[in-house]
């Protein structure tokens, strides 16, 4: 019984022991791939960050720049003619500066308003045209000559036949109209006010002529006849 324990304990260290090799090399393989995935990581990133650090990556051709006038070109070796020089013609020295051609400055618009305005050459004052003549002659009165109507009563007045009437005269007759119970009313005395008045003293003819602007008007004095003609 102790010999058959004996020998499965020995049994189970040979087998651990045996097995011990065997999970150092899985945890080895394990690192291995890690780092083979870390290493692949690292190289994919700095693909992106620096793609010209990549050993098929070609670098880009600086920008080529302009030739000085006069210089010679090498061709490069893409071109056909590679190697041969070309040759570009230099300016002559001897000629003068070209001139550039300068496109010409357009001219300011202008407005033409019209010919100049030209004051006219003093001239003499034309003549007054001639007053227009009347269409009818009308025969001019002399400013003294008295009409027909004013002509009579200067006669009479000449005559004894008339006087002039004062104020006095005229509102005696008022006084006397009043008495024999009339009363001259307003507008006589508005149109009596400005004509001229005279006293009839004996037979007297009234001359034709006296209306209108020569309107006059008579008083008769005691005793005195009534005078003909047309009183108006």
């Amino acid at each position: 019984m102790d010999q058959e324990d004996e020998g499965r304990s020995r049994t189970g260290v040979v087998s651990a022991g045996k097995e011990k090799p065997a999970l150092a090399g899985l945890l080895m393989l394990a690192v291995a791939l890690l780092g083979y995935a870390f290493y692949t990581r690292i190289d994919q990133a700095r693909a992106l960050l620096w793609p010209a650090a990549e050993p098929g990556a070609q670098a880009a051709p600086a920008p080529a720049l302009p030739p000085r006038r006069g210089a010679r070109i090498e061709a490069t070796a893409a071109h056909p003619q590679a190697g041969q020089p070309i040759e570009r013609p230099a300016p002559a020295t001897g000629a003068g500066p070209q001139a550039a051609a300068v496109a010409p400055t357009p001219a300011p618009e202008t407005t033409v308003l019209g010919p100049a305005a030209v004051e006219p050459a003093p001239t003499e004052p034309a003549p007054a045209p001639a007053p227009l003549s009347r269409l009818y002659a009308m025969p001019e009165r002399s400013a003294q000559a008295p009409t027909p109507g004013k002509a009579g009563l200067v006669e009479a007045l000449r005559r004894g036949e008339l006087r002039l009437a004062t104020p006095a005269d005229f509102n005696r007759w008022k006084a006397a109209h009043r008495r024999n119970g009339g009363r001259p009313g307003r507008s006589f005395d508005e149109r009596t006010s400005y004509l001229q008045g005279y006293v009839v003293r004996r037979d007297f003819v009234i001359p034709d002529g006296l209306n209108g602007a020569h309107s006059v008007f008579f008083l008769l004095e005691a005793g005195a006849p009534y005078p003909l003609g047309e009183a108006g």
